[in-house]
């Protein structure tokens, strides 16, 4: 159960506090950039991935149906 006395505390504490976000904006910035540039990345190396094991599968397939003529 929520104290009602603990409550105006804690509405009058915020209604003082200087900062209205935890972190600043620069480092928010900062972290959506080096996280959008991982996400990059990773989406680079997937489509490499998928690239290759696309062109094994090919390959295969492409012995396969030599193999049979």
């Amino acid at each position: 159960m929520i104290d009602m006395n603990n409550l105006n505390e804690l509405e009058k504490l915020l209604e003082n506090s200087k900062e209205d976000a935890p972190v600043s904006a620069k480092t928010f910035h900062i972290f959506l950039t080096n996280h959008f540039a991982h996400l990059r990345w990773q989406v680079g190396l997937n489509t490499k991935l998928l690239t290759i094991i696309l062109g094994i599968v090919l390959a295969a397939a492409v012995t396969i149906v030599c193999r049979g003529l």
